[in-house]
């Protein structure tokens, strides 16, 4: 989903992109605000953020129960994968694939 609306734990926030366990909720219904959190949660950096803004959110997604935060920077090319008690996962090239959710992208085609 894109541009979701979560409330975590009274937090709200909207994500780049949220990806849900195929069993979740049922998101043809109008909901204002999904209060179920996300198992992986997108955030794409842009030049109006700042830094501290930005891992202050991934702190936040993975305080609220996100198990995996994608943090995107275009112009650097490289995406970084925050998990709560894991390392830093980086790539600038190649595939990446997210422990938790099993996802892979290829880092070259994200940036192509």
């Amino acid at each position: 989903m894109s541009e979701l609306n979560l409330e975590l734990g009274g937090w709200r926030v909207v994500p780049d992109l949220c990806v849900f366990p195929r069993t979740s909720n049922n998101f043809d219904e109008d909901i204002a605000w999904v209060t179920t959190a996300p198992l992986l949660a997108v955030e794409i950096f842009s030049p109006s953020q700042t830094l501290e803004e930005m891992t202050s959110k991934v702190s936040r997604l993975l305080a609220a129960g996100v198990a995996s935060v994608w943090f995107v920077i275009p112009s650097v090319r490289v995406i970084s994968v925050y998990q709560k008690g894991a390392p830093l996962l980086s790539a600038t090239a190649g595939v990446l694939t997210d422990p938790v959710t099993g996802i892979s992208v290829n880092v070259d085609e994200i940036f192509a």
